[in-house]
């Protein structure tokens, strides 16, 4: 479910990680990352892209809570709306 997977996404704190979630325009984003900081339960995280090379100014990217489909964090796969 959606709270487990936000859970597991703020707690993976320089953890390499896959992320699927939703973007402001409705497409579908995946993301190969690490966790930076987190805004908040039903906010955002502030993640590094790990797949963008240059400095880590141009890598940064935020990460909806609300809008995660999946994640991937030490292997394991947590799918919101399945158990």
């Amino acid at each position: 479910n959606q709270t487990d997977c936000i859970d597991k996404l703020m707690v993976s704190y320089n953890k390499p990680f896959t992320v699927c979630f939703v973007k402001k325009d409705e497409t579908e984003r995946v993301l190969r990352g690490r966790l930076l900081s987190t805004v908040g339960k039903r906010g955002r995280s502030i993640c590094e892209d790990l797949d963008v090379s240059g400095p880590e100014s141009s890598r940064i990217r935020e990460v909806d809570h609300r809008t995660l489909k999946w994640l991937i964090v030490d292997g394991i796969k947590f799918v919101v709306g399945r158990k």
